[in-house]
């Protein structure tokens, strides 16, 4: 490239005022010929022809001087910062330096601009995954709360309905207890009848005193279930109690009652004596409460080990709808229950009297 000459003066001008390039001239030993330039800035002041020049300049050591070679940025004595040019030339090697010490600052500016900016986006890195991990732990421990929540609230809502369910089972021994007790008080009574009343009361205490039992048992309440709890007991006995706890309820609405135990029904069986009364309370008071007319019928029958308790009535029944629905958790049908035989009666009319009921339910 052909440049004016005074551009060419100024260029050169320019880079040896930037550059302060200072040579010297090395045999194939490496002594120093020959020096031209100032030492000075690059840590080589005082050097003499005859010295070996790898004990001054270390970047030397193992370098050929036969071939033409770069360095940049070496670090030479009084930490100044060379660029070195390496010139074979007859068996002899002109070294130039070159001043590098503005290069050098600015490429290690920008390695360290480099460095901090990797720094910042691994520390961004960083930041963006552990609020990742927030993020998902806050998923979790929302997702766990509502868990918690829907978990209180549906021990809450078991809470209400076993509660109001047990409260309806209170009601039929309650009923019992002061049917007999004013059958008990009333003029003319025989002492027989009294008797009878107060083993009927008392059954029907010790039968609320199991159900608070089961009230109080927050295990049952916070599950909305109950485990049975087996054992041997007389089977032909509890339906008896049942029947004589229902009769005097069946008389108030003009209702007949009756019960029939086939002979092969076991006096002894083995179940959950407090859970079968329980269910036993609840289809009797149930068929009492919803039948307007007729009567009421509790029939039990034994066959091939399996014991069968039904409870027949003439009431209206249960209405297609809640067939299914009535035989969920704590749930209730909203008319009456399925229509089922007719019980006969003592009297032809469809009515006992309360002192027969109770009666006829002490000689069953």
């Amino acid at each position: 490239m052909d440049l004016p000459a005074r551009v060419v003066e100024y260029l050169q001008n320019e880079f040896l005022a930037q550059a302060r390039p200072f040579c010297f001239l090395i045999d194939q030993n490496y002594r120093l010929i020959e020096c031209w330039g100032h030492s000075e800035w690059c840590g080589l002041r005082g050097i003499k022809p005859g010295v070996d020049m790898r004990e001054p300049a270390p970047f030397l050591v193992g370098i050929s001087v036969t071939d033409s070679q770069r360095f940049e940025f070496l670090e030479m004595p009084g930490q100044a910062f060379v660029n070195a040019h390496v010139i074979p030339d007859s068996g002899q090697c002109y070294v130039v330096l070159l001043d590098a010490r503005q290069e050098h600052a600015s490429t290690q500016s920008k390695q360290q601009s480099v460095n901090e900016l990797r720094l910042m986006h691994a520390r961004q890195h960083k930041l963006i995954a552990r609020q990742r991990d927030l993020i998902s732990e806050l998923v979790e421990t929302k997702s766990e709360l509502d868990h918690h929540r829907r978990e209180a609230e549906r021990i809450s809502a078991n809470k209400s309905r076993f509660i109001a369910m047990m409260s309806h089972e209170f009601r039929t021994p309650l009923a019992s207890i002061i049917n007999y007790a004013d059958l008990a008080r009333e003029e003319g009574t025989s002492s027989n009848d009294v008797q009878k009343s107060i083993e009927t009361i008392a059954r029907s205490a010790k039968h609320l005193t199991s159900l608070v039992e089961v009230v109080l048992d927050d295990a049952s309440l916070d599950a909305g279930q109950v485990e049975l709890v087996e054992h041997d007991f007389d089977l032909v006995s509890l339906l008896n109690d049942m029947a004589a706890m229902m009769a005097p309820m069946a008389a108030e609405k003009g209702l007949s009652f009756a019960t029939y135990i086939d002979p092969d029904v076991p006096n002894l069986i083995y179940a959950d004596e407090v859970r079968l009364r329980q269910i036993l309370i609840n289809l009797m008071g149930n068929a009492v409460k919803f039948t307007l007319d007729g009567g009421v019928k509790l029939t039990a029958t034994y066959n091939d080990g399996r014991l069968v308790v039904t409870v027949s009535d003439t009431g209206p029944g249960i209405s297609i709808e809640d067939q299914e629905r009535v035989f969920q958790a704590f749930e209730r049908g909203a008319g009456g229950r399925l229509h089922s035989q007719r019980s006969h009666t003592r009297d032809g009319r469809g009515r006992w009297t309360y002192r027969e009921c109770a009666d006829t339910v002490a000689t069953q």
